[in-house]
């Protein structure tokens, strides 16, 4: 197999060189007892030796590998043990779920250890997230812990078609020992949509189930349209599935705090995922916080928080206040590097922060309410990826790696064909054919191109361009 072979390429030599067939008894079926017995027995030991020749391995395994909430390259590797460790194999025997909580660029200056004892293969082609994770910089490392065990650090070395692991036991091992990340929401147009919503695709439901779904407004003598809101189309699901992954959510609006509060709190009555922060955590020991919502009356009152540069544009009438993360009681260590914003709006938020805001499309933009493919509770959809692709832009931006993007909100991420299947799901014959063409009528998605001046899949084209627009481009 050549160098510049794809990922499908290189998938199908190393399924080939680690089926049954090549394997044998080394299948993760196989019990350590049963491995040992097996390397014991007379006649078999020098067939053994030549078959972990052959595949570069003394057992493999298929596992599910996440970062976060977001199955990476469809959920499915290949994880093989390269060096024999049954203490290791023992860790990895029993979970066939590795979720990336935390990564890392060293710029060189670190790569863990000494020896890796295990590497990963992709079953599939790299998604948009994959690719930001392993084929930005070579310097990025992704750790996996392992509660109580240790950590597996994950690294692409050089040109290689596989990711190394190398495994650093410690006791210690814990999630809480991470720094926090932090994840911050808009109200208007993000979470929630002000009646009237024209030419909806779905139906919506009001933030106020009870009839007449209306807030508590007893200081308006009158009804208006923003007193009926409702809910974005599965961002409840979001929520539910992205909470657990952040320490800190917070709130940030412009609307008045009696409003903002009540809205938040019929949308998570359960304190669950908005309004997590007012309960204390037992695994982390986080104590509860008196406010998770920061509404207009907070934010007037943080001017301090701006540049003179700021208050001088809100003076000349160019916005009505500018957010800063700030004035959200949040915690400063890392700030900047683990926090990121959805809001529809980009130009609200201080210039130095606008790298960490993923743009949402407010109800103008009526095609994607109610989208399964750009936000949903399965793996966040567009939302949820570009979230990821932000959290790792950040990391790139804090050690200035050549990796790093000015810019996510104008990216175009590979829509998963599944994602696709399951959104047509209750549809209509009709609407599912026409749907269909649409599909049939787009661009293909571009694999990665081979070059033969360019040794592995890994490569991507670059483009070098001035530092004052800090922009790489992608493959």
């Amino acid at each position: 197999v050549s160098t510049q072979s794809t990922w499908g390429q290189w998938n199908n030599y190393f399924t080939h060189q680690n089926s049954d067939e090549m394997t044998g008894d080394l299948s993760p079926r196989r019990s350590l007892h049963d491995l040992s017995n097996y390397t014991r027995t007379a006649g078999k030991e020098k067939e053994l030796r030549r078959r972990c020749v052959a595949s570069d391995a003394v057992w493999s395994r298929p596992v599910r590998l996440h970062y976060l909430w977001y199955p990476l390259a469809g959920g499915v590797w290949n994880l093989e043990l390269t060096k024999e460790n049954s203490r290791l194999l023992s860790v990895l025997g029993s979970s066939d779920r590795l979720c990336v909580t935390f990564i890392k660029d060293f710029s060189d200056s670190w790569r863990p250890g000494v020896k890796y004892e295990a590497r990963l293969k992709p079953r599939d082609e790299l998604d948009a997230v994959s690719l930001k994770l392993f084929t930005s910089t070579p310097s990025l490392h992704s750790c996996v812990v392992l509660e109580g065990q240790g950590f597996l650090w994950l690294n692409r070395v050089d040109d290689e078609p596989f990711i190394r692991c190398n495994w650093l036991e410690d006791h210690t091992a814990s999630t809480r020992i991470l720094p926090p990340l932090n994840l911050c929401f808009d109200l208007d147009d993000t979470l929630i949509f002000n009646a009237p919503v024209r030419d909806s695709p779905v139906p919506l439901q009001h933030v106020v189930r009870e009839a007449p779904h209306l807030l508590k407004e007893e200081t308006l003598t009158e009804v208006t349209p923003s007193d009926s809101p409702f809910v974005r189309p599965e961002m409840c699901a979001f929520l539910e599935l992205v909470a657990p992954y952040f320490r800190n959510i917070r709130v940030a609006t412009f609307s008045v705090e009696s409003r903002a509060k009540e809205i938040i709190e019929h949308l998570d009555r359960n304190c669950a995922t908005l309004r997590k922060n007012y309960r204390s955590d037992a695994l982390t020991g986080q104590k509860p916080v008196t406010n998770a919502v920061f509404a207009r009356e907070h934010l007037l009152l943080q001017s301090h928080c701006l540049s003179g540069a700021e208050r001088a544009l809100i003076t000349s009438g160019a916005v009505f206040w500018l957010k800063s993360l700030a004035m959200l009681d949040l915690p400063q260590k890392g700030l900047l590097q683990r926090t990121v914003i959805v809001d529809d709006r980009v130009e609200v938020w201080v210039r130095q922060q606008q790298d960490n805001v993923v743009k949402i499309s407010g109800p103008e933009r009526t095609s994607n309410i109610g989208s399964f493919r750009y936000l949903n509770g399965v793996d966040g959809g567009e939302i949820g990826q570009r979230v990821l692709c932000t959290l790792i832009n950040l990391e790139l931006k804090s050690t200035s790696s050549p990796g790093y993007r000015e810019c996510l909100n104008d990216i175009p991420l590979p829509v998963p064909r599944k994602l696709v299947r399951l959104s047509l799901e209750g549809i209509s014959p009709a609407a599912q054919r026409e749907h269909s063409l649409k599909l049939a009528s787009s661009p293909p998605r571009e694999k990665l191109r081979k070059d033969k001046t360019r040794a592995g899949p890994f490569h991507s084209e670059v483009r070098v361009v001035p530092r004052k627009s800090s922009v790489v481009a992608h493959s």
